[in-house]
């Protein structure tokens, strides 16, 4: 087999792939948007009280992440 005929076969098969994974990501929002389970409308962010101030002390060592009061 030669590479010309290789490389369009290539093309092809990533072309076809590209086309499916477009088409597949389309239908799965539109049946989300149907449902109405696009969880980005619930999510609510606290927000920071006035005369609050953040916190700004550096990281303890092996301290990753940070879990303020509740």
């Amino acid at each position: 087999m030669s590479n010309k005929k290789k490389g369009t076969i290539a093309a092809g098969i990533f072309t076809t792939l590209i086309a499916v994974g477009w088409i597949a990501n389309e239908w799965n929002q539109r049946i989300i948007d149907e449902k109405g389970l696009d969880p980005s409308d619930g999510v609510i962010i606290q927000g920071r009280q006035e005369g609050e101030v953040p916190q700004a002390v550096p990281f303890k060592p092996r301290e990753y992440i940070r879990i303020g009061p509740r």
